[in-house]
């Protein structure tokens, strides 16, 4: 029974984003969203387990925190040594990249080694880190080249209820075949489909890129791109390294099957999916996003207060949902907050990248210190101030009012 309302639940989703879709003219777009669908699913069928793996190959939450760091620091280095970007070349390169990655996990499964283990952790990091930049930041100018006055909250909603439609077939799909086949099917087939996602990508028309082909930028020029915009992604940032980080190698505490594992993230973006694009569809024909902002961030802000107590498998699960709910009907703003401020898109998305990259920085080496203190529920507190300060900037900078 509950199965078949979980499949009664995702087809209906399906239909809503379908529906959303084909109210708009451009076959590109459509394609673009397809292709995104497509990534996605290998990139979260590959990367939904990777901390439970690592877990149960003895690594510790603060080697994760680390992981984390690292990848967001190599994201940041690229950002800043990288001049030129080539979009066809890195979109493309972008999933070769992460192709590698599920490739040195699998890997890791026929090694004894925790010295080998250790180094391909970390270098596996590195790698991700880098992927975020040369995947992203193209694939981003292309997609929100797309938006206009009247559709860039929607634009930013198809945007985010895609990577959450994915994130609900994905991972109970990675539990399934790591539950009956092994880690090694799981990373393997991701790493297959990224191959031809990447092939997807070299081989897709000029046109597919809406006529972009190399594009140069400074760092400085896009920071005046981006305006004042830049303090909301900082923030964006810090408060992404909860569902990214924290979420995931606390649940290892209450869920160590990989089936249920995998499941739980499943249900926990089933929830919030179709509320989310409604909500971001309505602002756009309202004209108003303040309080679609101030509403959801302060149940956000809330729910990580509750969150920070919850001490049984049930309460866990039942706070996450919550806490997904309205994040996830919060997070299509945050991008739309960028295209409202953006002058230039394509520099804007690179300030973007840059920002919120250094906001995983802080909030990754936050929640370290609170894992090093042996105080790791509590940090959640600390995010949920991060997130009524969030709030407050945008009223402050009079982004909205």
């Amino acid at each position: 029974m509950i199965l078949f309302q979980f499949q009664e639940s995702f087809l209906n989703l399906c239909l809503e984003l379908w529906i959303v879709l084909t109210k708009f003219s451009d076959k590109g777009f459509r394609r673009l969203t397809y292709f995104n669908i497509f990534q996605l699913f290998a990139v979260i069928l590959g990367w939904t387990l990777i901390f439970l793996f690592f877990s149960k190959k003895g690594f510790t939450q603060a080697e994760f925190a680390i992981f984390f760091i690292v990848a967001s620091l190599s994201a940041v280095l690229a950002l800043i040594f990288v001049k030129t970007i080539n979009f066809r070349k890195f979109i493309a390169i972008g999933n070769l990249i992460r192709a590698s990655i599920f490739l040195l996990a699998a890997v890791l499964l026929i090694t004894s080694s925790v010295t080998y283990l250790k180094i391909e952790f970390y270098m596996m990091a590195f790698l991700w880190g880098v992927s975020f930049f040369v995947f992203w930041v193209p694939f981003n100018i292309v997609s929100f080249s797309y938006s206009c006055d009247k559709s860039k909250a929607t634009i930013s909603g198809i945007y985010s209820v895609t990577a959450i439609s994915v994130g609900i077939a994905a991972p109970v799909a990675a539990g399934l075949i790591a539950h009956n086949f092994g880690y090694s099917y799981v990373f393997l087939t991701a790493a297959v489909l990224l191959l031809i996602s990447a092939w997807f990508a070299f081989t897709a028309k000029k046109e597919d890129y809406q006529g972009f082909d190399t594009a140069e930028y400074s760092l400085e020029d896009s920071m005046k791109a981006i305006g004042k915009a830049k303090f909301t992604a900082l923030f964006d940032g810090i408060i992404s390294s909860v569902p990214m980080l924290l979420i995931p190698i606390i649940t290892i505490f209450f869920f160590q099957g990989e089936l249920e594992y995998g499941s739980f993230f499943s249900v926990v973006n089933l929830a919030s999916a179709i509320a989310s694009l409604i909500f971001v569809t309505r602002s756009d024909k309202e004209g108003d996003r303040w309080m679609y902002i101030l509403i959801p961030g302060g149940l956000l802000s809330l729910g990580f207060v509750i969150v920070t107590f919850a001490s049984t498998p049930e309460i866990w699960a039942l706070s996450i949902l919550a806490i997904s709910f309205v994040s996830n009907i919060l997070g299509p703003f945050s991008t739309t907050i960028i295209l409202d401020c953006a002058k230039d898109i394509p520099r804007a998305m690179v300030a973007r990248e840059m920002m919120l990259n250094i906001g995983r920085i802080i909030g990754g080496t936050v929640i370290l210190a609170f894992i090093l203190l042996n105080q790791t529920r509590f940090v959640f507190l600390f995010f949920a101030l991060i997130t009524l300060v969030y709030i407050l900037i945008i009223k402050k900078l009079a982004i909205y009012s």
